[in-house]
């Protein structure tokens, strides 16, 4: 496993993502591997073990915005498998949080993600433009998903 740690690494390392990103992530899939080791054997990345971590994260009573972040790290987890050949298709690529709710909560659940999400692009010290822009694009992708 610690290959497959460093390997990751390596990969976010080539994506040009800042130091804090690099750390976050590796703290999220230490996470991950620690639990699928304690829970599931042999190790496989499947799209099945990839819901039962975020459906044991939820379970946890984690805040929306840590389980974002989190579905972020395994997402881009995924698409190192897949980079490594370890995987043919990502694995944690359909990791969202569920959004099926009243409009009321999808409005609640919806700026709490977008208020984690902006507090985490303002510790990767990005500029305000750069924060407002992405915050836009991702509020029109979850409104286009509550209404699929």
């Amino acid at each position: 496993m610690k290959t497959l740690k460093t390997q990751f690494k390596n990969y976010l390392l080539q994506q040009n993502l800042s130091p804090l990103s690099i750390k976050n992530y590796l703290a999220d899939l230490n996470k991950f591997l620690n639990w699928f080791k304690n829970n599931l054997k042999p190790l496989s990345f499947s799209s099945t073990n990839f819901q039962e971590y975020v459906q044991f994260l939820k379970e946890s009573q984690i805040s929306p915005a840590s389980l974002t972040r989190y579905l972020s790290s395994l997402r881009q987890f995924g698409q190192f498998l897949v980079f490594s050949g370890k995987t043919k298709k990502n694995p944690a690529a359909n990791l969202f949080l569920n959004l099926s709710k009243s409009a009321s909560d999808n409005f609640t659940e919806i700026e709490e993600l977008l208020t984690g999400f902006a507090k985490a692009l303002q510790e990767e010290k990005l500029s305000l433009i750069t924060i407002r822009n992405y915050l836009v694009d991702v509020r029109q992708f979850l409104n286009w998903y509550i209404s699929k």
